[in-house]
């Protein structure tokens, strides 16, 4: 991603990514709901997957090597993940 997003652009396209993964539709899952991951009841592989796509989408991985164990401990909404992506971007 080669421009600057904010916190909101990011959590949207977050929100994007996870009902895709989930193929989930508005219907079932309003906005807050997506935002709290707790609440989705994601199984361990669709979660990497989910994370996979992130890194993948944000360009993650070039800008510090993705997420470590310990950040994706603690991952409960899409803030949590944007925090991460923000951070990994001012670090490039």
């Amino acid at each position: 991603m080669e421009q600057q997003l904010n916190r909101e652009e990011i959590k949207a396209k977050l929100r994007e990514i996870i009902k895709a993964q989930l193929e989930i539709d508005e219907v079932e899952y309003d906005e807050n709901n997506l935002d709290n991951l707790s609440e989705l009841d994601i199984y361990s592989l669709s979660f990497v997957e989910i994370i996979f796509d992130i890194e993948d989408k944000f360009d993650v991985k070039s800008a510090g090597g993705g997420f470590s164990d310990e950040q994706l401990k603690e991952i409960k909404t899409t803030d949590d993940i944007a925090n991460l992506i923000i951070a990994a971007k001012s670090v490039s």
